[in-house]
């Protein structure tokens, strides 16, 4: 018995990375709900617009323009999908998250007693969403910050732009380093490990705006994704000097 106790206890500290959705930037949104394909009653319209509003990345399901990121790992985002749950006297459904291996990260049901079926379901999900908190950049961060090792970048921490400035990369504890412009000695961006290898959050400060994104780390090269306008996507290189 004893042994049975301890053999689970090790799988559940292996395998024990409890996600959340606010561990996930990015929301894959597919164009129809596995319930509301006949009529969405613009519960895609508000379930995007809601989400974007708690500083989530929506991503539509099957677009061409996706982050560089999800092109090379979708295990990056999590998955939304709608559906109803039986109610006699109310119009009510549930939000549904999971992960790239289709595991439930989330459910989020809301109700509502108004009998028309759009009023209805509009609020029901409004009411879910609710219990949704903000995106936060240092939430995956803080849940495996012991898990993902400290990426391999070079012994020379100095590093050239690809607008040709020079800029030094300082660790800190826990894997997160942060990014200095050599010629003004301030630092611009810092880098929180994700669970996934060598992919980071990053904070970034300039002087006009402070925002959060994502980076990440190929061979000799730190490279920051950022969004230039509403559909397109740049990135910014580091690379050894």
């Amino acid at each position: 018995m004893k042994l049975f106790l301890s053999t689970c206890l090790l799988f559940f500290f292996i395998n024990g990375k409890a996600q959340n959705i606010t561990d996930f930037k990015y929301i894959i949104v597919p164009q129809f709900f596995s319930d509301f394909v006949k009529e969405d009653y613009q519960l895609n319209l508000i379930l995007k617009s809601t989400l974007r509003k708690k500083d989530f990345e929506i991503v539509a399901e099957g677009a061409s323009n996706t982050p560089l990121q999800l092109q090379n790992d979708k295990c990056l985002a999590a998955n939304a999908d709608i559906k109803t749950v039986q109610s006699s006297f109310q119009n009510k459904l549930k939000v549904i998250f999971t992960d790239c291996n289709a595991n439930v990260i989330g459910e989020f049901e809301g109700s509502s007693k108004i009998k028309d079926f759009k009023n209805g379901y509009q609020e029901a999900l409004n009411f879910a969403l609710n219990k949704i908190s903000n995106y936060k950049v240092n939430s995956t961060y803080k849940l495996t910050e012991n898990i993902n090792p400290k990426a391999v970048i070079s012994n020379s921490n100095l590093y050239k732009s690809s607008d040709n400035k020079l800029y030094s990369i300082n660790y800190k504890s826990n894997s997160t380093f942060e990014v200095t412009d050599e010629d003004s000695k301030k630092i611009i961006a810092k880098f929180y490990p994700t669970s996934q290898k060598n992919t980071y959050h990053v904070s970034i400060f300039l002087d006009k705006e402070n925002y959060n994104t994502i980076g990440f780390v190929k061979e000799n090269t730190i490279i920051i994704e950022y969004m230039n306008g509403e559909n397109s996507w740049k990135t910014k290189i580091f690379t050894k000097e």
